[in-house]
């Protein structure tokens, strides 16, 4: 599979996690606000690895989490779902999407059955919208960029 990044963050969930970035995007929130906030990751070059690769990366003592980022996740479905499988196959720790799509977009895919079968998902909703307040977010316990953005936890 290909990915932009696999780093360890500390900014993204209440505990440490290892974030996965991807590299696909349909670049709905530059259309909507022409601005991207993952701009930056669109100049990186795409790195090919195996998920299982990626699960071993995986430090039960250090990450409590793997998360999922990027550009934009769900433009990579198979392989992120791919990636939870491989996972789910050693852990239960929680999986995280940040998803720029609604919860209306994201019902659409049919993506809330592979939560639902997988567990302990918790998916960011909302596009980041420039200038708008911050807020904490009880269910990540950090702040989301915009009012719109929230997590739910499947």
């Amino acid at each position: 599979m290909q990915v932009k990044d696999v780093v360890t963050t500390v900014s993204d969930y209440k505990e440490t996690g290892l974030l996965v970035a991807f590299p696909k995007c349909t670049f709905k929130c530059c259309k909507e606000t022409n601005f991207c906030q993952n701009s930056e990751l669109t100049k990186q070059e795409n790195i090919e690895i195996d998920v299982y690769n990626i699960v071993k990366m995986f430090n039960p003592e250090i990450h409590k989490a793997l998360i999922f980022g990027g550009l934009e996740p769900l433009d990579s479905y198979v392989d992120m779902m791919l990636l939870i499988e491989a996972f789910r196959g050693k852990y239960n720790r929680p999986v995280i999407i940040y998803t720029g799509f609604t919860e209306k977009e994201v019902e659409s895919t049919g993506a809330f059955a592979w939560f639902n079968f997988f567990g302990n998902i918790i998916v960011k909703y909302g596009r980041y919208v420039p200038n708008e307040k911050s807020h904490f977010d009880e269910v990540l316990g950090v702040n989301l960029a915009s009012n719109n953005q929230y997590a739910v936890k499947y």
